[in-house]
This record gives structure tokens, C-alpha cells and sequence, in this order.
């Protein structure tokens, strides 16, 4: 009798564990998928691990650094008549809006993101300069060297911005207004002269107005050339929260 007794509760208890694990939440179906994700367990993109970056030697980004500088001091001298430079976009909004007085405020790195001997360097916004140690996040400008020239990968502003993420990614976030906007991973292929789009994502409004949401790996802006995401809108912010909060800090040399 002991026995029966035993083995009924545990039955009961098997059965009652299963109907709690297989319980569904109503209010939410995002059981239909894109390519890319579906609820928000599941919503972080799962990258490839990236090649190292490796450290390298400045002597090839010399005379570029050489040119951002003067373009910087051009700034400084008449920042309302400047006619930015290619890669000085970003650059030329964060010192007019200092009235150019602080250059030690934009500083950058050099690495090899990729492994393939041809080396980058990213301009940065200081965020933090303590004790003499510069740091920062947010990209303005990256370069590569390739086949004896300097390569501009792409270049940011206030609306457009990039950023590295601690995997060695790139990430892009971009505001056209309420309605459109857009968030991407990018990384840099062996030998190649501008960013492969890993994930992008974008709202458009539809006809009536209502903001839908979008996946692709064009980074073009294109519901008719995209995949609806048919997760929720929670889910889509999910992947952009989760993302931004992978963003990495890194020591910079100034620009000074």
C-alpha cells in the first residue's frame, strides 16, 4: 500500500511538472519565424566567432593621422565656412559643437580586426580622459590600408552611429526620424574594402501608418527585398537592447 501510495504522488508530481514546463503564454504568439529569430529568448543573432584583432604598428596610418589632424585644426580656424572632408563628417559635428577648442577630444585606434596583415584604424569620440588615459565607444570614422591606400570604410554622426561590440563586431544605429530606423552588425572580411552586412534590421510604416519591422542582409532599407519580422515589437527591441549593452569600450590614443 506504502508502495501505491509513493508512486501515485510521483506520478502526480511527473504530470504537474509537465504542465507547468508546457504552460504557453496567450497573450504572445511569435511561434511564426524569420530567418533570423523568433521570441525573445531566442532574439540575440548567434555570430561566428571573429578573427583576433591584432595589434600593429602606426607607421602605416602616419600621414592620414597627419591629415585628420590639419582638417581638425581647419575646423578650429573657421568652423562655419569648413567644407568637411571625406571621413570628417562626424569628426567636424563633435568639434563645432565644442567651437573647436577641445581637439583632445577625438582620438583613435589602430588594430588589424581581422587578421589579414592589412591594418585598420578607427577615429573615436573620447568619452573619458582620467589620469591621462583616454577612453571611448562611439566610432566616427574607420580605415583600412590596402594595396598602398588608405580606404574609408565608413564614417558616422549624431544620427548615424557606430560602435564596436565586445565580440569585435561592428554596430551600427541609425535614426531617420520616428519611423525609420535601423540597427546592423557588420565585420570586416580578409582583404576586403568596405563592411560585409552580418544582420540588419529596420521599421518602416505601412500604408495606414503602422510601424512594421524588418530583417535582411542587404543593409538596404526595402521592406518588398526584406523579411517581416513576425516577432513581437518587444522582441525587436530586445535584439537592439541586448546589443547595445554588448558595446565595448577601448583605451585611445588623442588626437592632440
Amino acid at each position: 500500500m506504502k508502495i501505491r501510495v509513493i508512486a501515485f504522488l510521483m506520478a502526480a508530481l511527473l504530470m504537474l511538472c509537465v504542465f507547468a514546463g508546457c504552460k504557453k503564454d496567450e497573450s504572445t504568439d511569435s511561434t511564426d519565424t524569420t530567418a533570423a529569430v523568433s521570441t525573445a529568448a531566442e532574439t540575440t543573432p548567434t555570430l561566428p566567432e571573429p578573427t583576433a584583432a591584432k595589434e600593429i604598428d602606426t607607421n602605416d596610418f602616419d600621414a592620414l593621422i597627419s591629415d585628420v589632424k590639419n582638417e581638425m585644426s581647419a575646423i578650429k580656424e573657421n568652423s562655419e565656412d569648413y567644407d568637411a572632408a571625406e571621413g570628417m563628417s562626424g569628426i567636424y559635428e563633435v568639434l563645432n559643437s565644442l567651437q573647436g577648442e577641445n581637439t583632445g577630444s577625438i582620438g583613435y585606434v589602430t588594430t588589424d580586426m581581422n587578421g589579414d596583415e592589412a591594418p585598420e584604424l578607427f577615429i573615436y569620440l573620447v568619452d573619458e580622459n582620467a589620469n591621462g588615459v583616454c577612453k571611448g565607444s562611439r566610432v566616427l570614422a574607420g580605415y583600412t590600408y590596402s594595396e598602398g591606400e588608405y580606404v574609408l570604410l565608413f564614417e558616422g554622426n549624431s544620427n548615424n552611429r557606430y560602435y564596436f561590440l565586445n565580440s569585435g563586431y561592428i554596430y551600427n544605429e541609425n535614426a531617420s526620424g520616428p519611423a525609420y530606423s535601423s540597427f546592423a552588425i557588420y565585420n570586416l572580411e580578409g582583404g576586403a574594402k568596405e563592411l560585409n552586412v552580418v544582420e540588419y534590421y529596420f521599421t518602416y510604416p505601412d500604408y495606414d501608418e503602422t510601424i512594421r519591422y524588418y530583417y535582411n542582409k542587404t543593409a538596404e532599407m526595402d521592406p518588398d527585398s526584406s523579411e517581416e519580422f513576425t516577432g513581437t515589437e518587444t522582441d525587436f527591441f530586445y535584439i537592439q537592447q541586448t546589443l547595445s549593452e554588448s558595446i565595448a569600450t577601448r583605451e585611445i590614443t588623442p588626437l592632440s
